[in-house]
């Protein structure tokens, strides 16, 4: 059920990427804020540490999508998206 969990996260964290992309900072913050929130209540319920720490990356993203460090904060998210789908592939 967790790796679930993370695919979801994972295809929120895109989707905020995505808004941010377009200039819709706001509305990307937002889907960061909801998708850490989302992966708090799971690791309340499952207690598994990498639900713990995608919560606090998203946080993290959520702080850092202004320009001055947007490039670094995509570079990394996307990263951990790829290292998550690799994962799912086997």
């Amino acid at each position: 059920m967790v790796k679930a969990i993370e695919l979801v996260a994972s295809e929120k964290s895109r989707l905020a990427m995505t808004l941010n992309d377009e200039g819709r900072r706001a509305e990307a913050e937002r889907v960061l804020r909801r998708n850490a929130l989302y992966l708090k209540k799971q690791y309340d319920r499952y207690k598994a540490p990498s639900l713990q720490e995608m919560e606090k990356d998203n946080l993290n993203d959520a702080v850092n999508l202004d320009p001055m460090n947007y490039r670094k904060t995509r570079k990394a998210m996307r990263h951990r998206q790829s290292t998550l789908e690799m994962q799912q592939n086997f």
